[in-house]
Formats: C-alpha cells, sequence, structure tokens
C-alpha cells in the first residue's frame, strides 16, 4: 500500500509528461476495442443467420451438387421413426424493383406444417401477425418480409411488391411482417417468405425444394441415421449433421477475424514501444529521487515493483478511454468490415448494431495495461539495478556502448537468413509455416539493423550539412537509445501501412482480374446486379429466353452467357459458359497455364471435359488428364481435366469452367448470370445499350455495363469492403506521429546540457535547430527505409503464404507503389513534424539555463 501511495504521489507531478503515454496507449486499445467489438457483433450476426434457416434441425438433407431436390425425399424422411420432425424448405434468388432496388432470398416452406415451430421455434404466420394462415394460403400472391427489409423499402401490410426471377416479374402483396427470430435473419433480413408451393410456382421450379430439415426423435445417433438414409437415398442426395456444416462455415469466418485479431493486435505493440520510450524518459528524469530511495534501503527488486505499479496506474488510464473510444471505433467500422465478409466468403452478412459487451472491452483493456507494463519493464530495469553511486553520479551523461563482434554476427546472421527464407518462398513455393518464418525472420533482422544504418545514416548526414549537425549525428551514433526506440515505433508503423496497403491492393487486383477474366473483349456486360457486389446465393439469374432476345438486338454481333453455382461434395465452385464464350476469340483469352491439352476450349465446349483454376490444383493435387468427380442434382458427372486457367472466385475450394449446355443437362437450370455482347463493326455502344433496356426492359430487370464501368464497379465493391483499414492506416500514422516527435524531444531533454556547452562554444541557434531537424531526417529515413523492406517482405509471406491459407483464395501479390512512397515521404515528415517543437525549444535555451540543468 505504501509502494501504491508513493507510485501515486510521484505520478501526481507527472500526468503532464505521462498523458502521450496514455494517449497512445488509448489508440492502441480502442483499436483493439473496436475490432472486437465489431467481431463480436458480426459473430453474433453470422450465427443468426445460420440458426434462421436451421434451427433445431439435427439433419440436413439437400443436393450434393447443389441445385434442387425432387420433394418426394420428404416422404422418405417422414417414413423413418427415428424422425421427429422435417421441414422442406426451397429457396430461390430475386430483385425487388421499382424504387430501391434489393436482391433478396425468395424462401418457400410450408406454412400449415407445425415442423415450422418444432424446428425453427416459430410459426411465421403467427410472428408475422396473420391471424388466419388458410387466408394467407388462397391468395396465391401473399408474401410475408422481415421487419428489417419492411424498414428498408418503407413496406407495410397491404404494400405490393414486384420480383424479378428468372422466370417472370410477379407482382406479390405484403400480407405479413415477421417480428424477432426465425427465418427472417437468414442472409441479413433480405428474405420474401412465401408458401413453399407459391414459392414453387415463382421461381419456375415446381414438386423441388432446396433441402429437407430434419429433427430427430430422443436418443436418436444423428450419424447413423445419416449413414442409413444416404445408402436409401442415390448418390446425388447427400445427408449431413447440421452441426458440421455450420461448423465448417464457421471456421472460414474466424480466420477472417482472426486477422482482423492480429491487425489490431499491433497497435497495442505499437502502444507498448511509444510507452516504453516514454517512461525510459521519465526515469531518466528522476534517477536523482531514485538513488535517494536506493540510499535510503529500497532493493532493486522493490524499486523495480514500484516503478512498474506506476505503469500499471497510467495504463489503466489509457485503457479506459481507449475503452470509450473504441465503441466509437465499432460502430463506425463494423459495417465496412460486414462488406469484407461478405465479399470473402459469399455469403450476406448483415450489419449488425453493436452492443457494449464487457469480455471485449476488458479483454483489449487488460491487454492495454498489459502492453504498457511490458513497455515500461526495460527501461524499470535499467534504473532499478545501477548502483548508488553510478546513479548519483551519472545523471543524465550519455554513455556510448560498444558493439560486440557477436552482436554483429547475429545482425548478419538474421539479415541472411531472413533473405533465404524469402528466397525459398519463390523456389519452393509459398507456405502458410514459411509464411511465419519469414515473417518472424524479418521482424527479428530489422530490429537488429536499425541501428547501425541509424548511425551510418547520422554520419553521412552530418556530413552533409556540417557543423553542429556533424556533432550531433556523432553523438547520436555514440549513445543512440532514444533515437533507436523513436525509428523502430516509425519503422513498426511504416510496415504496418505497407502491410495493409499491399493487402488491400492484392484482394482487389485479384478480384478484379479474375471477374474480368475472359470478358475483356466483350463490348457491353448485361446481368442482374442491382445493389453492390455478389452476394452469394441470393445472386439473381436471368431466363435463357433474354439470350435470342438479345441477339435480336441491332447492333449485337454475338453473345455469350455464364452461370456461377457451387457442387457442394466436396465444395467446387462451377462456371458454365456457352459455346461462344469458348470459340469467340472476342470473347477474350481464357489464358490457359502451359500444358493444356490441344483443343482445350473446343473440349470444353462439347461437353467433354473441364478447365480448374490454379486453386483447385492446390487443394486437391489435379493435374491436366486427371479425371474430376462433380456431384450434380441428376447424378455424378466425372470429366477429364483438358487445362488450367479459367480463374473464377466462386469457390475457396476451387473452381471448374464447365459447358453450359452440360451443366443444364446435369442441373436442370436453363437460367443464366452474365451474357457478354459483342458489337457489329460501327455500332455504337450508347445507342445498343438504350435499344437492350427498351426491348427487354419491360420483362428483365437488367444492368447493361462496358468493360472499364464493370471493372471500376468490382473496384468500388472491394474499396468498400476494405473502407475499414482506412481506419487502422490513420490510427497507425497518428501514433507514429505522436511517438516520433515524443522520443525527438525526449532526446533533447537528455542532451539540454550538451547543447548549453555547444551554445558555450559559439553555436548559433538556428545551427542546433538544424542539429535536430538532421538528427529527425536520419531517423526518418532509417525507420521509413526498413519499415518499407519490412512491410513488403511481410505482404509477401502474408498474402501468397497466409492468407490463403485464412481465406482460401489463391492471391498474388501486387504492388501498391504509391504506399511505400507514401509511407517514405509521411515517416520523414512524420519525423520532421515531431522535431520542430525540440528545434524550436533547442534555439530558445540560453547557455546558462542549460549548463545549470541537471
Amino acid at each position: 500500500m505504501i509502494q501504491l501511495q508513493l507510485a501515486r504521489m510521484q505520478l501526481r507531478g507527472q500526468y503532464g509528461q505521462l498523458a502521450l503515454a496514455i494517449g497512445v496507449i488509448a489508440l492502441g486499445v480502442a483499436l483493439a476495442t473496436g475490432v472486437l467489438l465489431a467481431n463480436d457483433a458480426l459473430r453474433s450476426s453470422f450465427e443468426d443467420s445460420l440458426g434462421a434457416l436451421s434451427g433445431r434441425a439435427d439433419l440436413e438433407v439437400f443436393a450434393a451438387g447443389g441445385g434442387t431436390l425432387d420433394e418426394r425425399v420428404l416422404e422418405e424422411v417422414l417414413q423413418r421413426p427415428e424422425t421427429a420432425a422435417a421441414a422442406p424448405l426451397l429457396m430461390g434468388a430475386a430483385t425487388v424493383v421499382g424504387g430501391l432496388e434489393v436482391k433478396v432470398a425468395v424462401v418457400g416452406i410450408d406454412m400449415l406444417s407445425d415442423a415450422n415451430i418444432r424446428i425453427y421455434d416459430a410459426d411465421p404466420a403467427q410472428n408475422s401477425g396473420i391471424e388466419d394462415p388458410l387466408v394467407f394460403l388462397n391468395q396465391q400472391d401473399s408474401v410475408i418480409v422481415p421487419e428489417a427489409l419492411a424498414r428498408e423499402l418503407g413496406l407495410e401490410r397491404g404494400s405490393r411488391i414486384e420480383l424479378q426471377t428468372s422466370t417472370g416479374r410477379p407482382t406479390l402483396t405484403v400480407r405479413g411482417i415477421l417480428l424477432g427470430s426465425g427465418v427472417g435473419l437468414a442472409h441479413g433480413g433480405r428474405t420474401v417468405i412465401m408458401d413453399l408451393y407459391a414459392a414453387q410456382e415463382a421461381l419456375g421450379l415446381p414438386g423441388r425444394v432446396s433441402r429437407v430439415d430434419v429433427v430427430l426423435a430422443e436418443g436418436v445417433d444423428g450419424r447413423e441415421l445419416a449413414g442409413r438414409l444416404e445408402d436409401v437415398f442415390p448418390a446425388h442426395v447427400a445427408v449431413e449433421l447440421t452441426a458440421a456444416l455450420q461448423e465448417r462455415r464457421r471456421s472460414l469466418v474466424a480466420g477472417f477475424q482472426t486477422m482482423l485479431d492480429i491487425i489490431s493486435l499491433l497497435g497495442l505493440v505499437l502502444a507498448g514501444l511509444i510507452t516504453a520510450n516514454r517512461v525510459a524518459t521519465v526515469y531518466q528524469e528522476r534517477l536523482w529521487e531514485i538513488g535517494v530511495l536506493r540510499g535510503l534501503g529500497w532493493p532493486p527488486r522493490v524499486l523495480l515493483r514500484s516503478l512498474l505499479i506506476e505503469a500499471a496506474l497510467f495504463s489503466c488510464i489509457g485503457a479506459a478511454v481507449g475503452g470509450l473510444l473504441g465503441i466509437a471505433f465499432a460502430v463506425f467500422m463494423v459495417s465496412p468490415i460486414a462488406d469484407a465478409m461478405t465479399l470473402n466468403f459469399q455469403q450476406t452478412v448483415a450489419t449488425p448494431a453493436i452492443a457494449v459487451a464487457p469480455g471485449p472491452i476488458l479483454l483489449a483493456g487488460s491487454a492495454g495495461v498489459i502492453s504498457g507494463v511490458v513497455g515500461a519493464v526495460m527501461p524499470a530495469l535499467g534504473v532499478a539495478r545501477l548502483p548508488i553511486s553510478v546513479v548519483m553520479s551519472r545523471k543524465r551523461r550519455r554513455e556510448s556502448r560498444p558493439d560486440r563482434v557477436l552482436v554483429r554476427a547475429t545482425r548478419v546472421a538474421a539479415a541472411l537468413a531472413a533473405v533465404a527464407l524469402l528466397a525459398l518462398h519463390y523456389l519452393a513455393g509459398p507456405g502458410p509455416a514459411l509464411g511465419v518464418g519469414i515473417i518472424a525472420a524479418l521482424i527479428v533482422a530489422s530490429c537488429l539493423l536499425l541501428q547501425p544504418l541509424l548511425v551510418a545514416l547520422g554520419g553521412a548526414f552530418g556530413l552533409v550539412f556540417g557543423g553542429a549537425s556533424q556533432i550531433g549525428a556523432k553523438d547520436q551514433g555514440r549513445a543512440p537509445t532514444r533515437a533507436v526506440g523513436a525509428a523502430l515505433v516509425l519503422m513498426a508503423g511504416i510496415a504496418v501501412v505497407v502491410w495493409i496497403g499491399f493487402m488491400a491492393e492484392s484482394f482487389q487486383h485479384y478480384v478484379v482480374d479474375t471477374l474480368t477474366h475472359g470478358r475483356v473483349g466483350a463490348d457491353l456486360i448485361v446481368d442482374g446486379s442491382v445493389d453492390g457486389f455478389s452476394k452469394g446465393p441470393i445472386e439473381p439469374k436471368l431466363a435463357d429466353t433474354a439470350l435470342q432476345e438479345l441477339l435480336d438486338v441491332p447492333g449485337v454481333e454475338a453473345v455469350g452467357a455464364s452461370l456461377n453455382a457451387v457442387s457442394r461434395h466436396p465444395e467446387t465452385g462451377i462456371l458454365a459458359v456457352d459455346e461462344p464464350r469458348l470459340r469467340n476469340t472476342g470473347f477474350g483469352d481464357w489464358d490457359l497455364e502451359p500444358g493444356a491439352e490441344a483443343g482445350a476450349l473446343n473440349s470444353v465446349a462439347q461437353g467433354r471435359g473441364v478447365l480448374v483454376n490454379r486453386q483447385l490444383v492446390i487443394n486437391r493435387g489435379l493435374r491436366v488428364g486427371d479425371t474430376i468427380r462433380l456431384m450434380t442434382p441428376t447424378g455424378p458427372l466425372e470429366l477429364p481435366v483438358v487445362g488450367v486457367g479459367g480463374s473464377s472466385i466462386i469457390s475457396q475450394g476451387g473452381d471448374v469452367v464447365m459447358s453450359l449446355t452440360t451443366y443444364r443437362r446435369y442441373w436442370n437450370d436453363p437460367s443464366f448470370h452474365q451474357a457478354l455482347l459483342l458489337l457489329s463493326p460501327g455500332a455504337s455502344g450508347v445507342d445498343v445499350r438504350r435499344a437492350v433496356l427498351h426491348h427487354l426492359g419491360d420483362r428483365y430487370r437488367l444492368r447493361v455495363i462496358d468493360q472499364d464501368g464493370l471493372a471500376e464497379w468490382i473496384r468500388d465493391s472491394v474499396r468498400q469492403g476494405f473502407r475499414f483499414t482506412d481506419a487502422l492506416v490513420f490510427l497507425t500514422l497518428a501514433v507514429v506521429l505522436i511517438g516520433t516527435g515524443d522520443a525527438l524531444a525526449a532526446d533533447v531533454l537528455e542532451r539540454t546540457r550538451e547543447i548549453g556547452a555547444m551554445r558555450a562554444f559559439g553555436y548559433t541557434p538556428s545551427a542546433l535547430s538544424g542539429m535536430v531537424i538532421v538528427q529527425a531526417l536520419s531517423i526518418g529515413v532509417a525507420g521509413s527505409a526498413l519499415g518499407i523492406i519490412v512491410g513488403i517482405g511481410i505482404s509477401i509471406a502474408f498474402v501468397e503464404g497466409l492468407l490463403p491459407s485464412i481465406l482460401g483464395w489463391q492471391l498474388r501479390l501486387y504492388p501498391a507503389y504509391f504506399t511505400p512512397a507514401g509511407g517514405l515521404a509521411l515517416g520523414i515528415v512524420a519525423c520532421l513534424i515531431g522535431a520542430l517543437p525540440p528545434a524550436v525549444r533547442t534555439a530558445r535555451l540560453s547557455p546558462a539555463q542549460a549548463l545549470r540543468y541537471e
């Protein structure tokens, strides 16, 4: 208790000096709190969405190849004595047209079945305020919409909405607003709920269901029943435990959120580095008091404990302030993170409200306190262990430390290890373990190389600028601890900024290049996109009748169509394209890798083979000539791999390119997602676009866009998904600016007597101010240069080695040239701005005051 009171008394006079440490800890905690709160809210939203269409179901019966099932599978399930309840479910995609246009999922359920209550914990008819379900069923245009969608579109009971489906444009009447939980939470609340049979008619899928959810009787083993049902059903009907399916989806999201947690941890690391610099200055100023305490009998361990208690006190203050800031930060970043998750996983993730949960706030606050205490450990050890005579005699005089042979050898070895691992990355291929090794080696090597680089740059700048600058550079090289601390903070911050910039740029290029692959020759692109990037299962389709109508539009020379789908066992993305897309080089080059079979595209067009993308090759170890087995709604399909190429971004497991004719034959799906148009010579794109909308606009909801417009739209969607990184960059740069300025100010404070001596020898105030600026310049160049190198190296290891294992996409590193250049400029500017107050203070010091300074 006495030590705590003493620490509080000593802090009372140093709040101004410790305010900076409190501020950076607050920023670090705010970053961590914001990410943790946003992740927690998004995790709950994702869980609600997963459970909304599963409820208490134990088993899920579905089409292994994607698509739909014959509704007669329900009869087989209900005949089993192990079945307590079973409910069929049909899902499709549509677009609400007129006014605010949004993509929605059409969900068809059996309104009269009590299985809805037993499985989904709620009866949609009752929860939506429908008094008589029979009246609802007798009116075929009846729909129920969730409360969230009703608010978004301004709907109420009795409102009329028009849906664009692949088979037409039905006009429906809202006869219920679904409140609370249940199926209305699926797909982020963007659902339109209908009776099963009305949904089958609206979607053109009579007698079909997407899946059957099953609740088991008490005591029944789900795995055993799943095995027995799979023995009875044909191969294209799969039966799986609902918990296992949901766990696979959670694991994908967990990897993404872990990446965000790592980013927030870096903010706390930066806060710890700056705290170490700040408290080192505070402890250095109190050397006399520390010597007195030692003389009064305080042992080093007691003194160390007292100093760390001080660090814990101001860290707690910073953590409390950061927790409050983090709540606001979470509100700001939750929507962009939800967009990024939707983009990554092709699964709608609704933007949830931020709940002020104590768990994430306490976790981030505790981490902030720990970072502050850990940052104070080394400075506290340094002053607590000094002999009393040294403490009392040396005060603020700086002594150089010899650069030992072992230290120099360690630096060389660390640099060579980092280079060797990077070379192995390119020679042997990337991997998660190698990526971790590269990151660790780069961090160690950069920390070890920072001091000699700083000394070398300081000497070079001293020779260039001469005079006081040369003396200051030598002094900084003789005792570079404070300068190294400032450069270390700068290096870490710039490395984080470069890493974030390269990661966002690489993902943007990957998505743009992938989604425009094979489309580079198209003059116009026609699809049903309305409100942003692909939302996975609720991406609207177009009827195949539109293809001939597009071809009949004046000025259109050729039309090529494609459709995206997913085969679920094992999960494989499918890009189905028609013959014109494959045979007509005007639509673009598929850019096949070397080793493809001769006439590979013709083989795909004729349904005699498939292309696979690089991701599928890596995940399944496929080669050209191997046979790939795909499950379809009508049975297994086996086709040889005739080439590697045709990149797509449909499934994280990897994608195949097949003939659209083959797809339609096995999936019984005549629709398409996108059509490419080649125009006749001399035809105007503007005129053709206007004609397409005029001739087809009454029956189809179309977007008509050119190649450049498509690429820019995709870029905007990706940028929107990565908007949260802007806040991370801003916070990082703010912390760096504060930290470097503080370290430079502390460096000048420590050298007050030396500065006074230089004034006494005739150096002018402007010369001494220039000396401080030159020292700041050497810190800025050293920290920024190493930060850029480390950031690029980490980006290589992370984007190509670790990110594929987190997100599943096989990304390549794309250089963001502006980011390193901007990082170098910002780093130097941050140091120069941070040097201005110390430089002004130096110029104003009188020789007498400086020489008397203790």
